[in-house]
């Protein structure tokens, strides 16, 4: 809900406080619906998608509301006017809008956000102050969908809502002033929302980039076409490409789903599009689309008439790591290949290293020393010659190589990348100063940089994505602005991308004092896995967690199972691991 949208019919903000719990129908029903709701959820694992029909009955469960009863008294307007909001995902906030006076219903917005409260404990209601009517609703808060579809999570945190109930011309009670956005408790959100991926293609046309989001899923095949002819969201803009004309929009108010095909029909805009951009558009539809339960197909329109747009050719998305994993020793850098160990860099200089960076032809290798960066090449070992910015000292981030070919390196709240030839661009951005970037990884479409930051010592890290804007020739020269997926207590280090959305990295779990092994889904949620029994120092990720590897306190190399969530060791004397872009 957003309390900074006022007009006629909305008011109220949210702000702490602490109300009686509600109490009869609203908490029966809830359990009612609950029940019903979660009774086929899965009890593990992603929430799974789902998809809007064209048919009469849907697989998931319905929420059903009615409207309000005759001589309702306030409490049970809102009770019903919450109970009503359960069922917004599938009635369109129709049964929602009958509890509220008419100017009220004229104005109120349910979609500019969703706030998700934690299931399992009802609401609270109480009066606010003497003026007959006005009633806050407390919930407590563990995430919100913005009006795009961004979903952020948090901790449990305690909200309120002042709404104001008048009576209308008949005597009954309707609410007369709320702010813009619904709430929902966790447990139907699940059921009624799923996450999707809005593709858009890489700067250099090879990849489909992700950007998850959550929408409703009675139109999530319409939401999901809307965003991504809507253009990059602002942290990728400048860093994947916009093929989409100016002024596209859907023809039609839906998304159709029937027997397996979604119906895009597009506006005249479109047109315009070349050939290229056509085949880009249709690669990027598809992928976004079809990744919905039941559908298996697209087809474009414009006008309702097909468009003509060829396949595009290369168009992938999730690329895999190009080997590994390679691991660090006191005396050279090794592979790790199916059951086998081999030396690649044998070096006392790189055996001396603390970190270990690897690139896409996996001939060059990068480690920090004692504060100085140096790139080992056909056996040649080199400083990288580096000048830190004015007052940023000594890295503070392990370098790394991205799928492009450029090494990464950090210092304070500077970001560099060097190029093949040692060339340097140093990249800060405004929203950096402050922060001291404590790890960075460049996720392999090349599109996206994670980092770990950390300000003022209290210990919190901030994780965020930056979109990377590159030149001719692929150089880096800018990074976008932020992307704030998470705040973690305590610091983050080994950070890379798992796949396209899931972020790899050790991290303090809570009420503990040791690091973890933890993914974390960009938009979504933290999963800290069970740590190998040697304490991981060092952890490095492919594509998925069947590519996850740790090095440990004692010098073990271990890999991951994601089926028994167990680690299983591969070898000794390891310091250090990483994977090639």
């Amino acid at each position: 809900m957003n309390p900074n949208e006022r007009n006629s019919g909305k008011a109220g903000s949210w702000q702490g406080g602490i109300g009686q719990r509600l109490t009869g129908t609203l908490a029966a029903a809830c359990l009612v619906l609950l029940a019903g709701a979660c009774a086929d959820l899965p009890q593990s694992g992603e929430v799974q998608a789902g998809l809007e029909g064209a048919r009469a009955e849907a697989p998931w469960p319905r929420a059903s509301a009615a409207p309000p009863v005759p001589g309702a008294s306030e409490d049970q307007i809102v009770e019903g006017f919450l109970q009503a909001m359960l069922a917004g995902a599938t009635d369109g906030f129709k049964a929602a809008r009958s509890y509220l006076a008419q100017d009220a219903a004229a104005v109120w917005d349910p979609s500019v956000s969703v706030v998700v409260y934690q299931s399992g404990e009802a609401p609270g209601l109480s009066q606010t102050g003497t003026q007959l009517g006005r009633m806050t609703l407390t919930v407590t808060q563990v995430g919100e969908v913005d009006s795009v579809g961004r979903y952020t999570t948090q901790n449990p945190t305690q909200r309120s809502e002042v709404l104001q109930l008048s009576q209308d011309q008949d005597g009954e009670w309707r609410i007369s002033e709320l702010p813009d956005g619904s709430i929902i408790p966790e447990d139907v959100f699940q059921v009624d929302y799923l996450p999707a991926a809005i593709y858009f293609p890489s700067g250099d046309g090879q990849f489909l980039v992700p950007d998850r989001r959550v929408f409703p899923r009675q139109s999530a095949a319409t939401e999901s076409a809307r965003q991504f002819l809507a253009g990059p969201p602002p942290y990728l803009t400048g860093a994947v490409g916009a093929v989409v004309p100016s002024g596209t929009r859907l023809a039609t108010d839906a998304v159709k789903v029937t027997d397996g095909r979604a119906t895009v029909n597009l506006s005249s805009a479109m047109a315009r599009a070349s050939e290229s951009a056509r085949a880009t558009i249709r690669a990027c539809l598809e992928a976004t689309l079809t990744q919905l339960p039941d559908v298996t197909a697209v087809d474009l329109l414009i006008e309702s008439v097909p468009l003509d747009a060829p396949a595009a050719a290369g168009l992938t998305h999730d690329p895999r790591s190009a080997g590994g994993p390679f691991y660090l020793t006191d005396a050279a850098v090794w592979l790790s290949d199916s059951g086998q160990t081999r030396e690649v860099a044998g070096t006392e200089a790189a055996g001396a290293w603390e970190t270990l960076a690897v690139d896409h032809t996996q001939k060059r290798f990068a480690g920090l020393r004692q504060g100085q960066i140096e790139v080992l090449a056909e056996g040649v070992l080199e400083p990288v010659i580096w000048e830190p910015p004015d007052g940023s000292g000594a890295p503070t981030a392990a370098p790394s190589f991205d799928r492009l070919g450029a090494l990464w390196v950090a210092a304070g709240s500077v970001v560099t990348a060097f190029n093949a030839d040692g060339e340097a661009a140093v990249l800060g951005a405004p929203w950096l100063e402050g922060w001291t970037v404590e790890a960075l990884a460049a996720s392999r479409d090349g599109s996206r940089l994670a980092l770990a930051l950390q300000a003022g010592g209290n210990g919190e890290t901030r994780l965020v994505v930056t979109g990377i804007v590159r030149s001719e020739g692929a150089v880096p020269w800018r990074l976008t602005g932020p992307l704030d997926i998470a705040r973690l207590a305590g610091p983050v280090t080994s950070l890379g991308w798992a796949d396209g959305l899931t972020l790899a990295f050790l991290a303090r779990p809570a009420g503990s004092d040791d690091p973890a092994p933890a993914l974390l889904v960009v938009g979504g949620d933290i999963d800290f896995l069970k740590s190998p029994t040697d304490l991981p120092v060092a952890l490095a990720c492919g594509t998925g967690t069947d590519q996850l590897f740790a090095s440990g306190k004692t010098g073990g190399l271990y890999a991951y199972s994601p089926r028994g969530r167990v680690w299983s060791s591969l070898a000794g004397g390891s310091k250090a691991v990483v994977l090639a872009p």
